[in-house]
This record gives structure tokens, sequence and C-alpha cells, in this order.
């Protein structure tokens, strides 16, 4: 933590668990990165409202839960989580920023709330074990590569522009930026 404990700075490579403080508002810049023998992992608070770019990036957290006050997320903030399985964003967030959650091999399920109008470029690359993921209508904006190298089950195969929107598969109406 940083003189002020209200802003997460750094977590040691080599720590086994991961407790954030209630009260924590930050999670700094590269904060938890790399940290990949992560087993315990007591969540984020719902007193953080700002997760700084490749915060997590590399960690061993499998899912993630984030709380409704988030206001900011940087990119790469979840990338490269090898064990990355499920996450839920918060409802009042707007934009999924770039590779949010890049080359997250195992990531299965994103839930995706209807606040969020804009997907930044490539912020599922290569997540190859996604099932499917349900974009809202509220989405106006799917910027290049979101789902680039992502072949589950052949749902995406030979397109990085399919999803699901509203429960149909509808390639022909995204349009990429």
């Amino acid at each position: 933590y940083s003189r002020n404990p209200q802003k997460l700075i750094y977590v040691p490579e080599t720590a086994d668990s991961l407790t954030i403080l209630d009260g924590t508002t930050g999670i700094a810049m590269c904060a938890v990165e790399s940290c990949n023998q992560i087993t315990t992992y007591t969540g984020i608070p719902e007193s953080v409202t700002y997760i700084g770019e490749r915060a997590f990036y590399g960690s061993g957290l499998q899912n993630i839960v984030l709380p409704e006050n988030i206001t900011g997320i940087g990119t790469y903030a979840f990338a490269s989580m090898p064990h990355l399985e499920s996450v839920v964003l918060p409802e009042g967030m707007e934009v999924i920023p770039n590779n949010l959650f890049g080359g997250d091999i195992a990531l299965r399920s994103v839930t995706i709330p209807s606040t969020v109008t804009r997907i930044s470029s490539e912020a599922f690359w290569n997540c190859r074990s996604l099932c499917g993921i349900v974009i809202p209508a509220s989405v106006k904006e799917i910027y290049n590569n979101v789902f680039h190298y992502t072949d589950p089950n052949g749902e995406f195969k030979d397109t990085p522009m399919v999803a699901t929107i509203n429960g149909t598969w509808k390639a022909s109406e995204l349009k990429e930026r």
C-alpha cells in the first residue's frame, strides 16, 4: 500500500494470497502483475473505484467480480491471466478498454452490463476458451479485432467479429472501427 492506505501499489510476485483491504479506493498500475501463485483471494471491495493499467496482468486469479463503484479500468488490467475463468463487469461501466482480457486463455464467461456502449480493440483477443458472450443492445461501437484469435468450439471461426447480441448470433450488425 502507499503511505495513504487507500491505494494498493504493489504485491510481491511470490505472494500466494491477496487481501485488498476495505477502504481501498484504487489499485495502481502493475500492482498485482505476475502474481501467478495466488490461490487465496478475498475479492475486490466495494470501496475500489479505479483499477490501473496492467494491475492484475499475468496474475493467477480464477474469478473476478468487480464492484459497482468502479469508474475506471486501465488497458490490459486483466490480460494474460492464464487461470481466469469468469468475470462479472459492474453495472455502470460504459467502456471495455483495449485488451482488457487479451490472452486470458481459460476465460469462459464474461457478464457485460447493459450500460456498456463500447468494446475497445482486442478486448477479448486470444480468449480461446470463451464459450459465447452476450453483448447487450446498449453496445454501439465494437472496435477492431475484439475477438481476434478467439475460436471457442468453432463459434467465432474465420471472423473476429461474431458475438451474441441479445441472444442471437449476428455478425452483420457489428461494425468495426
